[in-house]
C-alpha cells in the first residue's frame, strides 16, 4: 500500500512539473532564426532528365554527397 502511495505521489509530482512547463512554454517570446518548416528545395536528376523537388534539405545535402557533387 506504501509503494502504491508513493508511485502515485511521484505521477502526480511529475504531472505537476510537466503543466508548468508547458504553461511557460505557451507565454513565452516568439524565437527569431531558422524554422524547420516546408521548404522545397529543386534539383535536376540525370537519369530521369527532369527536375525534381526535395522537402528535406538535409537528405538533398546526403544525396549530393553520395552522388559525389559535394
Amino acid at each position: 500500500m506504501k509503494s502504491l502511495i508513493l508511485c502515485l505521489a511521484v505521477v502526480l509530482l511529475c504531472s505537476s512539473f510537466a503543466a508548468a512547463d508547458q504553461a511557460k512554454t505557451c507565454d513565452e517570446e516568439p524565437e527569431s532564426g531558422f524554422c524547420q518548416a516546408y521548404f522545397p528545395s529543386y534539383y535536376y536528376d540525370q537519369e530521369l532528365i527532369k527536375i525534381k523537388v526535395k522537402i528535406n534539405k538535409e537528405s538533398l545535402r546526403q544525396d549530393l554527397i553520395w552522388n559525389g557533387i559535394l
